[in-house]
């Protein structure tokens, strides 16, 4: 037995305009990932595990718990099947404005805006941008992502609609309900499996004050639990690095009624832990087994795999 916990952190399961890859592709990375995690790895339960190490009960060897954010539909559609057949069990973390139809989901609307621009090139604040091409085939897209990032919400939606306005995608904007839950398939994957909050607004929370963090915090915890009827004991900060939380972020998880937090700051959990800067290494389906374990292997992760069978 053990007192470390690896958490691994996903997002689609299909090609996004944010996440775009071939068709099948995503899928397929993420039950060889899995299948191999099995091999070598103890899946365990989220809240469960989180609870033993605050309780400083020992946990099994290479103890690893699975996680998805933003509550795109694939993860109804595609993981939970796939994790159910395996019995692997996962959380996913929701996100309430979205689940209400209240909010799009901007990273996606900006590779929408980009994939679909009819210009090739615009002048956008002083800055030439090339349209016409997904993420992974403009490098200069990602900057941008992590502009609007740097922003409070209301500058971020401002910025966003004055860039869609410049790129002028063609045709109509997507249908954000046909790529993520609504409440009826949140009510379904809450039936199968463990539901946490992902925010109100999926915006980064050490851009607004305390005041508004509080509110919007204490809004999407209350919502999915009425709609739900689960506890939501844990939080997944927006994007999750070191400085998209601060304490206001803390003490309004705290005050929504949540258990812990999690991040997406690398590293293993062990007692004592720190219930609301809890620990994930983030992984994409499409990087298949070989990256998997090399990401495993990383030095922050203390040797974990030592000894570990083959994930071939």
């Amino acid at each position: 037995m053990s007192g470390r916990l690896l958490i691994l952190c996903w997002h689609n399961v299909t090609p996004t305009w944010f996440f775009p890859g071939p068709r099948g592709a995503h899928t397929r990375g993420l039950a060889s990932q899995v299948r191999a995690l099995q091999r070598f790895c103890t899946p365990v339960d989220l809240e469960q595990a989180l609870d033993d190490l605050a309780l400083g009960k020992p946990l099994p060897p290479r103890a690893v718990a699975l996680t998805f954010d933003d509550g795109y539909r694939d993860n109804l559609d595609s993981a939970i099947p796939l994790l159910e057949a395996l019995g692997v069990p996962a959380t996913y973390f929701l996100v309430s404005g979205l689940l209400d139809g209240e909010t799009a989901p901007w990273w996606e609307l900006l590779g929408w805006a980009f994939a679909r621009s009819k210009e090739r090139t615009v002048n956008w604040r002083g800055q030439s941008l090339r349209g016409g091409a997904t993420p992974q085939r403009y490098p200069d897209f990602w900057p941008h992502a992590e502009g609007l990032k740097a922003l409070d919400r209301s500058g971020r939606e401002a910025a966003l609609e004055e860039l869609i306005e410049a790129l002028a995608p063609q045709g109509p904007r997507p249908d954000w309900h046909r790529m993520f839950l609504d409440w009826d398939g949140a009510r379904e994957m809450a039936r199968r499996a463990t539901v946490g909050s992902h925010t109100r607004w999926h915006g980064i929370l050490s851009r607004e004050s305390h005041e508004e963090q509080a509110v919007e915090l204490l809004h999407a915890a209350e919502r999915i639990r009425s709609e739900l009827g689960v506890p939501a004991r844990t939080l997944a900060y927006p994007n999750g690095g070191q400085g998209d939380y601060d304490a206001g972020s803390i003490a309004g998880a705290q005050a929504a009624g949540h258990d812990y937090a999690v991040t997406t700051e690398n590293g293993l959990n062990a007692p004592p832990i720190a219930p609301f800067e809890v620990q994930r290494l983030v992984l994409d389906p499409l990087d298949g087994v070989t990256v998997l374990r090399r990401a495993l292997r990383a030095p922050g992760l203390g040797g974990w795999l030592r000894g570990a069978p083959p994930a071939s």
